[in-house]
């Protein structure tokens, strides 16, 4: 049985962290000589009663904060934050991409870069509660609220970011953004599944939840496109690039028509079927392109629409052939980062193998339920 003591308040600051008697011996305590810890013996400056008890409600305080913050860095980060961060890296990391080279930088890389974008914080966090959302059925309400908070402040952060745009853009923001809009994109799939008052959705507010989520991805290619061009060289293709080409407003607003007679057709032939479903379904993307016109952001959905090739147009009609609207609409957005402009850019900031495979993975995987059902199982 150990002899009662008094506490001593002037000992190292080692033996009061191991709650242990500390000689007080000087320049290193017994204790650490022993322990061969005495590089790291130090005491804390003597305080007066009054000092000791302010600097103790100081402590109180800040073990009560839910804020943590690490010196200098621009964006705090609460408890929650960090366990879910540590999820990320021990598991969601893999879940996105289970390709070695892509799973690696999701892992290593990736969360390095949250300190210094704001934007990737909410893109990241709000996808790993999802993910624990799929994986721990018990507390699914409590990681759902969560994705929507951190998906809504990726959301309002990637905005800020993009008005922001100027001169001082280079390729780590681009690739900030970049991996944000996917990040937010499979969130807002997962989402879709996980969340109850959201599986009563309709299929036509499916889609249109779906339209607008990839959305952005194409106006993070876009915005990025304009202000990238003419002021880094190194991450700009030759000749100007084949798929990001800034076209004229008079040839958007003929491929808008264009695409307004292809859909239109399409959903013609669904009304004449009596697939009222399917009809509703082309209306709303009808619906979505009169959108891009109002606000007067034509390029960034004609840049999507042409991908960077001829080829990539006709891939789009097939699909809509085929009915998979949403598939079509998500891979054309990823087609762009095949381009010569995403490859030197987008893949110069992420790396360059890591986005080739993140864009060609999602390109084919489709936003089924059944993807997300599978990628959640991992």
């Amino acid at each position: 049985m150990s002899r009662w003591h008094h506490k001593s308040r002037s000992g190292c600051v080692q033996c009061r962290a191991r709650r242990i008697k500390c000689g007080e011996e000087k320049p290193h305590c017994r204790n650490c000589v022993r322990a061969e810890t005495a590089d790291i013996c130090t005491y804390r400056q003597q305080e007066s009663g009054q000092n000791r008890r302010r600097s103790a409600s100081t402590r109180v305080a800040e073990v009560a904060a839910p804020m943590l913050q690490a010196p200098g860095a621009p964006v705090p980060f609460t408890v929650s934050d960090l366990e879910l961060m540590h999820h990320y890296c021990v598991s969601t990391s893999a879940a996105v991409e289970d390709e070695p080279t892509v799973a690696s930088w999701m892992r290593n890389v990736a969360p390095t870069m949250l300190i210094s974008h704001p934007n990737l914080v909410g893109g990241l966090l709000g996808l790993t509660a999802a993910h624990i959302a799929f994986l721990r059925p018990l507390d699914r309400p409590k990681y759902t609220t969560l994705a929507y908070q951190h998906l809504n402040h990726a959301l309002t952060q990637s905005q800020q970011a993009l008005k922001q745009l100027d001169s001082s853009l280079d390729a780590e923001k681009a690739g900030a953004l970049f991996l944000t809009a996917i990040f937010t994109s499979i969130t807002i799939q997962a989402l879709l599944v996980v969340d109850t008052n959201q599986q009563h959705m309709t299929a036509l507010q499916r889609f249109i939840t779906n339209f607008r989520a990839f959305r952005g991805i194409s106006v993070v290619f876009w915005a990025c496109s304009i202000h990238g061009n003419g002021f880094d060289q190194n991450y700009l293709p030759p000749n100007g690039g084949d798929g990001m080409k800034m076209l004229s407003d008079q040839e958007c607003y003929e491929m808008i028509d264009e695409l307004h007679v292809v859909i239109g057709k399409h959903g013609e032939q669904s009304r004449d079927q009596g697939d009222v479903q399917k009809h509703a379904m082309y209306c709303a993307i009808l619906d979505e392109l009169r959108n891009y016109v109002r606000v007067k952001t034509i390029r960034q959905i004609s840049t999507v629409i042409t991908g960077s090739t001829p080829a990539q147009w006709n891939m789009f009609c097939r699909l809509l052939d085929e009915g998979d609207i949403v598939c079509s609409l998500i891979g054309l957005c990823y087609n762009v980062a095949h381009s010569n402009f995403g490859q030197k850019w987008f893949m110069g900031g992420l790396q360059h193998e890591v986005a080739k495979v993140l864009a060609a993975r999602v390109q084919h995987a489709g936003p089924s339920e059944a993807r997300i059902a599978e990628w959640a199982s991992r």
